[in-house]
């Protein structure tokens, strides 16, 4: 046994030399520091508006119900092209075919005809067409129509402008923290992005009798909040 007990002892060190060279270190002297947090709100008026839009279908056989769809999904499609819409922002965003049961004639529910559905998302740039868009998909037959969002086409722009204001709100909170602490303030030592909401603006609900009674739709504006966190150093 004693001959095994050399090897089984080096084999120990090096497995716990290789733990000590990724041991972490952690400073537990007290740090000079002052820890703030920022935020800031921003509003913008949206530029794009996305809408979602499409047609159902039903018949008996399923491949009338696909057929009549598709003839009534491409007319829907040409009509929002003609109001101005660019062909690369329709995409489609939902198809579906379920069938319909009949369970109160029928106990094992028979198959009584098929439901075809299928939905595009429109990106509308020219916010003051937006009812002429949804009016003319709903004249080329869409029967399905879901509630309007607005929101910017570079929001990274308007984010930027919210992230700059809420650094100089903790900046000036760092500042009065340290003069009524009587100490120097320092370099920012660390800057964090702690938050950020808001950027899109959901309007409300748009359907057939709404387009006949031409409710006007107000795009509003967008609020962006953005709250960071930073950590100063105490100079001596």
């Amino acid at each position: 046994m004693k001959k095994y007990l050399l090897p089984i002892l080096l084999i120990s060190i090096f497995m716990l030399s290789g733990c000590f060279e990724d041991q972490i270190v952690v400073n537990t002297e007290p740090l000079n520091q002052i820890r703030v947090t920022g935020s800031a709100e921003v509003t913008s008026a949206p530029d794009i508006a996305s809408i979602q839009v499409g047609t159902q279908t039903f018949n008996r056989e399923v491949e009338a119900a696909v057929d009549e769809n598709n003839e009534k999904t491409d007319g829907l499609i040409k009509a929002i092209i003609q109001e101005g819409v660019l062909e690369k922002d329709i995409q489609t965003s939902n198809f579906s075919i379920y069938p319909q049961r009949d369970y109160e004639n029928n106990k094992n529910g028979e198959i009584i005809g098929y439901y075809v559905s299928n939905n595009v998302t429109v990106k509308v740039r020219d916010l003051d067409s937006i009812g002429r868009v949804l009016q003319s998909a709903i004249d080329a037959g869409a029967n399905n129509i879901y509630g309007i969002n607005f929101t910017l086409d570079d929001p990274e722009q308007f984010k930027s402008e919210a992230r700059i204001k809420a650094i100089e709100n903790a900046h000036k909170k760092a500042e009065s923290m340290a003069e009524a602490a009587g100490v120097k303030l320092g370099n920012a030592v660390s800057i964090d992005e702690v938050s950020s909401s808001g950027g899109i603006y959901y309007g409300v609900d748009y359907d057939k009798s709404a387009a006949e009674a031409n409710v006007p739709i107000q795009p509003g504006e967008l609020e962006l909040t953005v709250q960071v966190q930073i950590v100063y150093e105490i100079e001596n």
